[in-house]
């Protein structure tokens, strides 16, 4: 938590220096959103659900039938038809491990991104 902190620190005057603004009235964070940055937190979500979707549909050289398996359901409006059954956990350290936390993000996405081709 605490690197990531830092790590925003320093892109917070990054951008500052890079738009030369540096009153009390410039934010950072309106400068973030004018050149189309997300956050560090957002970045790595994206990361995370893109290497998902290259494992689900088998575009990386990984076995992965053992670590994911498909929810049998049927699909509603709740629920889409790659839902993913979910690990259960008993520790924060495993629940926000790479494929609960993963497989917990996916599930919540909407249809048309679950979908999608595209990777950008």
């Amino acid at each position: 938590k605490q690197d990531i902190s830092k790590l925003e620190g320093v892109q917070r005057k990054a951008i500052t220096f890079i738009f030369n603004k540096y009153g009390p009235h410039d934010s950072p964070t309106v400068l973030m959103e004018t050149a189309g940055i997300d956050t560090l937190q957002c970045r790595a979500k994206i990361a995370r659900l893109k290497f998902m979707h290259l494992l689900i549909h088998n575009k990386v050289n990984i076995y992965v039938t053992q670590l994911i398996t498909s929810l049998q359901t049927r699909p509603t409006r709740h629920n889409h038809t790659q839902m993913l059954t979910e690990y259960t956990f008993h520790t924060a350290c495993f629940r926000n491990s790479f494929f609960p936390l993963d497989i917990r993000e996916w599930n919540n996405l909407p249809l048309h991104i679950i979908e999608s081709t595209s990777l950008t």
